[in-house]
Protein backbone atom coordinates (compact mmCIF):
# COMPACT_ATOMS: atom_id res chain seq x y z
CA UNK A 1 0.00 0.00 0.00
CA UNK A 2 2.41 2.65 0.92
CA UNK A 3 4.58 1.70 -2.31
CA UNK A 4 1.43 2.26 -4.85
CA UNK A 5 0.93 5.67 -2.65
CA UNK A 6 4.70 6.60 -2.64
CA UNK A 7 4.49 5.79 -6.88
CA UNK A 8 2.06 8.07 -6.85
CA UNK A 9 2.87 10.72 -5.33
CA UNK A 10 6.12 10.47 -7.45
CA UNK A 11 3.92 11.23 -10.27
CA UNK A 12 1.61 13.77 -8.87
CA UNK A 13 4.40 15.95 -7.19
CA UNK A 14 5.03 17.36 -10.62
CA UNK A 15 9.27 18.23 -10.20
CA UNK A 16 12.51 17.16 -11.81
CA UNK A 17 14.23 14.09 -9.94
CA UNK A 18 17.27 13.81 -9.11
CA UNK A 19 19.26 13.20 -12.50
CA UNK A 20 17.66 15.58 -13.92
CA UNK A 21 18.94 17.64 -11.15
CA UNK A 22 22.48 16.92 -11.72
CA UNK A 23 22.04 17.59 -15.27
CA UNK A 24 19.91 20.82 -15.03
CA UNK A 25 22.64 21.88 -12.44
CA UNK A 26 25.87 21.03 -14.61
CA UNK A 27 24.08 23.03 -17.33
CA UNK A 28 23.37 26.28 -14.93
CA UNK A 29 26.93 25.98 -13.32
CA UNK A 30 28.65 26.11 -17.15
CA UNK A 31 26.65 29.15 -18.23
CA UNK A 32 27.05 30.64 -15.05
CA UNK A 33 30.59 30.61 -15.13
CA UNK A 34 30.74 31.88 -18.95
CA UNK A 35 27.76 34.89 -17.54
CA UNK A 36 28.89 35.36 -14.37
CA UNK A 37 25.69 35.58 -12.89
CA UNK A 38 25.10 34.10 -9.52
CA UNK A 39 23.53 30.65 -9.38
CA UNK A 40 22.34 29.25 -6.11
CA UNK A 41 20.97 25.99 -4.72
CA UNK A 42 18.23 25.82 -1.87
CA UNK A 43 18.15 22.06 -0.24
CA UNK A 44 14.69 21.59 1.17
CA UNK A 45 13.85 19.17 3.43
CA UNK A 46 10.19 18.39 5.18
CA UNK A 47 10.42 18.01 8.66
CA UNK A 48 9.35 15.44 10.86
CA UNK A 49 7.44 12.99 7.67
CA UNK A 50 8.70 10.08 9.15
CA UNK A 51 6.67 11.18 12.72
CA UNK A 52 3.73 12.16 9.93
CA UNK A 53 3.32 9.22 8.35
CA UNK A 54 3.27 7.07 11.94
CA UNK A 55 0.90 9.43 13.11
CA UNK A 56 -1.50 10.31 10.56
CA UNK A 57 -0.70 7.56 7.92
CA UNK A 58 1.05 7.25 4.65
CA UNK A 59 -1.82 8.96 2.67
CA UNK A 60 -1.31 12.44 4.86
CA UNK A 61 2.59 12.20 4.63
CA UNK A 62 2.16 12.29 0.59
CA UNK A 63 -0.30 14.84 0.54
CA UNK A 64 2.12 16.66 2.90
CA UNK A 65 4.67 16.68 0.00
CA UNK A 66 2.19 17.64 -3.04
CA UNK A 67 1.67 20.55 -0.38
CA UNK A 68 4.81 21.50 0.02
CA UNK A 69 6.03 21.10 -3.43
CA UNK A 70 2.60 22.97 -4.83
CA UNK A 71 3.51 25.85 -2.26
CA UNK A 72 7.47 25.85 -3.31
CA UNK A 73 6.60 26.26 -6.98
CA UNK A 74 3.81 29.55 -6.24
CA UNK A 75 7.34 31.26 -4.74
CA UNK A 76 9.36 30.43 -7.80
CA UNK A 77 10.55 32.63 -10.50
CA UNK A 78 10.01 31.34 -14.24
CA UNK A 79 13.85 31.18 -14.69
CA UNK A 80 14.11 28.90 -11.32
CA UNK A 81 14.22 24.74 -11.58
CA UNK A 82 12.56 22.23 -8.79
CA UNK A 83 13.50 19.02 -8.21
CA UNK A 84 13.00 16.42 -5.60
CA UNK A 85 16.14 14.82 -4.56
CA UNK A 86 14.96 12.05 -2.18
CA UNK A 87 12.22 10.94 -0.03
CA UNK A 88 11.32 14.10 1.52
CA UNK A 89 14.02 16.50 0.13
CA UNK A 90 13.73 19.36 -2.41
CA UNK A 91 16.35 21.47 -4.19
CA UNK A 92 15.45 24.49 -5.91
CA UNK A 93 18.46 25.82 -8.79
CA UNK A 94 17.83 29.55 -8.42
CA UNK A 95 19.29 31.68 -11.37
CA UNK A 96 21.07 34.83 -11.22
CA UNK A 97 20.58 34.23 -7.58
CA UNK A 98 22.51 35.75 -5.12
CA UNK A 99 22.76 34.67 -1.69
CA UNK A 100 20.61 37.68 -0.14
CA UNK A 101 17.83 37.18 -2.72
CA UNK A 102 18.06 33.11 -1.86
CA UNK A 103 17.98 33.66 2.15
CA UNK A 104 14.91 35.47 1.41
CA UNK A 105 13.55 32.64 -0.94
CA UNK A 106 14.14 30.03 1.47
CA UNK A 107 12.53 32.19 4.38
CA UNK A 108 9.51 32.61 1.96
CA UNK A 109 9.20 29.60 1.32
CA UNK A 110 9.41 28.42 4.97
CA UNK A 111 6.63 31.25 5.33
CA UNK A 112 4.38 29.21 2.59
CA UNK A 113 5.03 25.98 4.19
CA UNK A 114 4.07 26.78 7.47
CA UNK A 115 0.83 28.75 6.67
CA UNK A 116 -0.59 25.42 4.91
CA UNK A 117 -2.52 24.53 7.61
CA UNK A 118 -3.23 20.82 6.79
CA UNK A 119 -5.72 17.83 9.15
CA UNK A 120 -8.00 19.88 11.75
CA UNK A 121 -8.55 22.16 14.20
CA UNK A 122 -8.51 19.21 17.13
CA UNK A 123 -5.51 17.38 15.36
CA UNK A 124 -3.46 19.80 13.11
CA UNK A 125 -0.82 18.46 10.86
CA UNK A 126 2.66 20.14 11.70
CA UNK A 127 3.97 21.21 8.39
CA UNK A 128 7.31 22.88 8.43
CA UNK A 129 11.01 22.85 6.41
CA UNK A 130 14.44 23.18 7.03
CA UNK A 131 16.31 24.90 3.79
CA UNK A 132 19.98 24.98 3.06
CA UNK A 133 21.85 27.51 0.76
CA UNK A 134 24.51 28.04 -1.05
CA UNK A 135 25.61 30.40 -3.53
CA UNK A 136 28.01 30.35 -6.38
CA UNK A 137 29.43 33.30 -8.20
CA UNK A 138 32.04 32.76 -11.13
CA UNK A 139 33.63 29.75 -11.38
CA UNK A 140 34.55 29.18 -7.68
CA UNK A 141 32.47 25.88 -7.38
CA UNK A 142 31.58 22.59 -8.74
CA UNK A 143 27.72 21.58 -9.34
CA UNK A 144 28.24 18.54 -7.31
CA UNK A 145 30.32 21.23 -4.32
CA UNK A 146 27.38 23.52 -4.68
CA UNK A 147 24.63 20.84 -4.03
CA UNK A 148 26.61 19.31 -1.05
CA UNK A 149 27.02 23.06 0.88
CA UNK A 150 23.36 23.66 0.23
CA UNK A 151 22.76 20.32 1.95
CA UNK A 152 24.89 20.39 4.63
CA UNK A 153 23.74 23.53 5.66
CA UNK A 154 20.37 22.16 5.40
CA UNK A 155 21.26 19.83 7.96
CA UNK A 156 22.81 21.86 10.11
CA UNK A 157 19.52 24.56 9.77
CA UNK A 158 17.39 20.99 10.90
CA UNK A 159 19.88 19.83 13.88
CA UNK A 160 19.35 23.59 15.00
CA UNK A 161 15.72 23.43 14.74
CA UNK A 162 15.70 20.26 16.47
CA UNK A 163 13.61 18.53 13.76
Amino acid sequence: MAAAILSHVKRAIGCGNRNALFLRLKEECLRCRRTGEPLSCITIDVDGLTKINDRFGHKIGALVLKRVASAVRQRLRITDHFFRSGGNEFVVVATDCNRAAAQEMAADLQALVSQLGLGSKQEPVPTSISTGISTMEGDELKPDTLLARSDTNMRRARQNRNC
